[in-house]
């Protein structure tokens, strides 16, 4: 009698690459949003007014060309770690120094938000209590590092979900959104200045150089890119839509008592964020003494003391300077501009294709600078 026993089924290939892609791609999505979803779409708001969604498009269009360079990158240099890999030795180091000063001046944005949302939620909002609120919060990260607290990876992904549940609250009451300094009050013509502000929400596109070893084939690569960047894209447009809607119609305010329950919580969100990006800060900088073999604080501890101590420093110039956070924003972002054309510089090959490739997100990168920088009166003085 012949076995009935079942025989079990393969995934076809084809199945399996749209899985590994999928997961590619949402890996992808992950590392692009975090605490930009709380702060950009007001930052854009107040910058660009209408044509915000302009500068939403002309940002995804910069970090989808480029995820799809540096996975190109990454595909043909093999297996990597980070951008740092993909420009060399000597390169490297000053990849990993621009990524330390980003980081640092993006602490000190997200610790002076919360310091602003903290004070209004107690009720006691100036910018000198902002910025001591802030620096409060740095120490408390600083703590929490040193005694070795970490979000796991499941926790990391489920935070970016409540981010954006937060931000959607956030976004559709702009009372709250102005008094929490989050809404740039100016004139709302800086279309430019958003949109080089926006590398700082970016932070993440490089993700795809990581995953090109694990994505397969370049189509394989291509759809995880593509996908990621919808996610991530569909997330942020439709933050934009509700700030822009508020704005346009009249946010009605969230009850009082709401409000400041909601201005407490998300300082709480954006100082775990800050406490996992300090950490990471601290690897970089125990990475650059290592690699250039200075005196210095070589192990952890005191490495993530000296960046809390450096997030500080940024803090107490942000009150003598009258800075805002928003304006604090902008080393991030050029850190990330200057890491991207680095990247795409090293990659150059004596290879048409190559070239014409990474020239795209390398003059989209350009022409953003240089216009942001042409409409200098956002700048601090």
């Amino acid at each position: 009698m012949a076995s009935t026993a079942a025989v079990p089924v393969q995934s076809s290939p084809s199945a399996s690459t749209v899985r590994s892609a999928g997961r590619a791609g949402l890996d992808l999505a992950l590392a692009v949003l975090g605490a930009g979803m709380i702060l950009s779409p007001p930052v854009t708001a107040g910058l660009a007014g209408g044509q915000g969604l302009l500068a939403f498009l002309e940002h995804l269009a910069v970090g989808g060309t480029f995820s799809l360079a540096v996975g190109m990158l990454g595909r043909r240099r093999g297996q990597v770690s980070g951008l740092a890999d993909l420009a060399g030795t000597r390169v490297s180091r000053l990849v990993t120094g621009l990524y330390l000063a980003g980081f640092i001046s993006g602490q000190a944005a997200i610790a002076l938000t919360s310091g602003w949302l903290i004070g209004f939620g107690l009720q006691t909002g100036s910018e000198l209590v902002a910025v001591i609120f802030g620096i409060g919060v740095v120490a408390v990260v600083v703590l929490a590092n040193l005694a070795g607290l970490r979000l796991p990876g499941r926790a990391r992904n489920w935070r970016v979900l409540i981010t954006f549940l937060f931000a959607v609250a956030l976004c559709s009451d702009h009372n709250l959104l102005r008094v929490s300094e989050m809404l740039p009050a100016v004139h709302g013509r800086e279309l430019w200045a958003a949109a080089f502000l926006l590398l700082f929400a970016g932070v993440g596109w490089e993700r795809s150089a990581v995953l090109a070893s694990s994505a397969g084939s370049g189509r394989s690569l291509a759809a995880a890119v593509v996908f990621g960047w919808t996610l991530a894209g569909s997330g942020y447009l439709v933050l934009w839509g509700i700030v822009a809607t508020a704005g346009r119609t009249g946010s009605v305010p969230w009850p009082a008592g709401w409000s400041r329950v909601l201005a407490l919580l998300t300082a709480v969100l954006l100082a775990s964020f800050c406490m996992t990006n300090v950490d990471a800060a601290g690897g970089f900088l125990a990475r650059l003494v290592s690699t250039l073999r200075w005196p210095g604080p070589a192990r952890r501890p005191a490495t993530v003391i000296a960046v809390g101590a450096a997030v500080c420093l940024v803090l107490a110039c942000a009150l003598a300077g009258n800075w805002h956070a928003y304006q604090l924003l902008a080393g991030p972002a050029a850190a990330a501009l200057l890491i991207y054309l680095t990247v795409l510089g090293c990659g150059v090959e004596r290879n048409w294709r190559v070239i014409a490739f990474l020239a795209l997100p390398a003059g989209l990168l350009l022409f953003t600078a240089a216009a942001a920088l042409g409409s200098g009166t956002w700048l601090p003085r």
